[in-house]
């Protein structure tokens, strides 16, 4: 809809951004060259974090239209949200979003980065110029391990929204789920093959557009040497 296409761009220049960024600050040289795996981890929060300063903006304004609270334009809703709660109003749920969203990015970003370097000495080249495909499928494969990983996480984060939605406390929330018996532990692992087949594919298109991004640019931007 207008709201997630409106975001999709500034989001993901952050989200880009904001990864490659750290994982520069975190290199052992400066150089990117020589990066350590927490490095990885820490610098997907970081691009998490860093996208999440809009997406989180458009995911509420998003809701309220489908929810048929207020306006239902895009800059209407973002009106109403303004005038009634401020900038906080455009940020509810953001915490929550990041103890999910967080881990995942991490542990997504650390898999596929040791990947690319796996694939990378099986194909005696570069870690940063394997093939697009083999870059694809390292994403999806990434991202779906990810997935699976964090997927209790998912489940406390839906829990907590919907009891929080339905006017409980905080405390009643914690209690709700803790003393949740039904399926014991599994319980937390419910949607785990439905949210990797979601997560994995779209890991990996979007990971090897970036990619073929980076690519164009580095080759676009290097110097022409003019023959005489």
């Amino acid at each position: 809809d207008s709201a997630d296409a409106a975001a999709t761009g500034p989001a993901h220049a952050l989200y880009f951004g904001g990864y490659e960024t750290s994982k520069r600050l975190l290199s052992y040289d400066g150089s990117g060259r020589q990066e350590r795996p927490l490095a990885h981890f820490v610098s997907g929060w970081a691009a998490n974090l860093s996208g999440a300063i809009v997406w989180t903006p458009m995911d509420v304004v998003k809701q309220r239209i489908q929810a048929k609270v207020g306006a239902n334009t895009v800059v209407a809703t973002a009106k109403d949200i303004m005038r009634q709660q401020g900038i906080r109003g455009f940020f509810k749920g953001f915490l929550i979003g990041q103890a999910t969203w967080g881990p995942f990015t991490g542990l997504y970003f650390l898999g596929y980065e040791s990947l690319k370097t796996l694939i990378g000495r099986v194909l005696d080249r570069d870690r940063n110029h394997i093939p697009l495909p083999a870059a694809l499928m390292a994403g999806v494969v990434a991202g779906a391990a990810a997935a699976s990983i964090t997927t209790p996480l998912d489940f406390v984060k839906t829990r907590y929204q919907v009891f929080r939605d339905s006017g409980s406390s905080a405390r009643a929330v914690y209690r709700a789920i803790v003393s949740s018996s039904e399926g014991g532990l599994r319980q937390f692992f419910r949607g785990t093959t439905a949210r990797m087949m979601w997560i994995g594919p779209n890991c990996g298109i979007t990971i090897a557009a970036y990619e073929a991004f980076k690519r164009l640019y580095h080759a676009a931007a290097e110097p022409t040497v003019e023959k005489d």
